[in-house]
């Protein structure tokens, strides 16, 4: 079974982490599994307790959780979760969707221990310290964005950090989570970044700065303005294409359309044109298929 080669690789990954880290125990390790990773749960526990078997994790339990699915709509832009055998768009029901998260498998953090001061059958006072528990994981930035980004920022995005207590030294990071609901703080989300190659100089409470790419939610769509749209007797929504010709004439071809989204004062157009395509904006009412037009090149 894959599971036993996927628990080797993870042990692997602990004890490096371990040896870094100086530990000399693995207490716990905690895992992110999406529904769709492949992996199963239950097989994935029994070979873990065949893979941790005279490693420095050979006591330590595999805390494992479920991961949402989460879907982003090509149609409303909106990302919503979604249900493995049903990938469609919880807030408007399209299927036209991309998976952003659900097939993932992330070591998430482990505890160790470390700083052992006692020996094996040494009597101590009460209180006295016995060892350093340790949770390892990856240090997290949390932002807050404006709502009218929310559309705009894709989870798996890298992102760049500059902390400025570090005398503006850069790091590498990724969108981890992008909260549902307002946080109170003005009209702003939620997010969580993690730090793929923090350092042990990063302390909790230190202020970063972020820098992201946004993501035009229209971007490989096509749109054209909502008045470049008629319906014939037919119930058939149609565009006129235009064709140059010789002599700064050119000829009006109808062409019949599917359509999709309202964004503002466009619609999305699904078939019937290619990008590139010239269509008439203005006075629709006033041509007719095959009609030969003069194009003006005065703005």
């Amino acid at each position: 079974m894959h599971e036993l080669a996927i628990c080797q690789a993870l042990m692997e990954q602990v004890e490096n982490i371990a040896l870094e880290e100086q530990a000399t125990q693995v207490t716990a390790i905690h895992l992110g599994i999406g529904p769709l990773s492949g992996v199963e749960p239950r097989l994935l526990e029994q070979a873990f307790s065949i893979a941790r078997a005279g490693s420095i994790a050979a006591d330590a339990e595999l805390v494992v959780k479920s991961m949402p699915i989460q879907v982003s709509c090509k149609q409303c832009g909106q990302l919503t979760e979604a249900l493995p055998s049903r990938l469609v768009c919880g807030s408007c029901g399209d299927w036209r969707t991309s998976l952003i998260s659900g097939d993932e498998l992330e070591l998430t953090s482990i505890e160790l221990v470390r700083d052992i001061k006692a020996d094996e059958s040494e009597n101590l006072s009460a209180g006295s310290p016995v060892f350093t528990l340790v949770r390892e994981e990856s240090p997290e930035v949390q932002i807050y964005l404006p709502e009218d980004f929310t559309n705009q920022v894709r989870i798996g995005e890298p992102v760049v950090i500059t902390v400025g207590a570090l005398g503006g030294e850069t790091y590498s990071g990724v969108i981890k989570e992008i909260g549902s609901g307002i946080t109170g703080i003005g009209n702003t989300f939620p997010a969580k970044i993690s730090i793929t190659d923090a350092t042990n100089n990063i302390k909790t409470g230190m202020t970063a700065q972020v820098t992201l790419a946004l993501v035009n939610p229209n971007a490989g769509r096509l749109l054209i303005p909502l008045s470049a749209v008629s319906e014939d007797g037919s119930g058939n929504r149609f565009v006129y294409v235009i064709s140059p010709e010789e002599g700064g004439e050119a000829l009006l071809s109808k062409k019949i359309v599917s359509l999709g989204a309202l964004i503002g004062r466009d619609i999305e157009i699904i078939s019937g044109l290619e990008t590139g395509d010239k269509v008439v904006t203005a006075g629709v009412n006033y041509v007719y298929d095959g009609q030969k037009v003069k194009i003006s090149t005065q703005n």
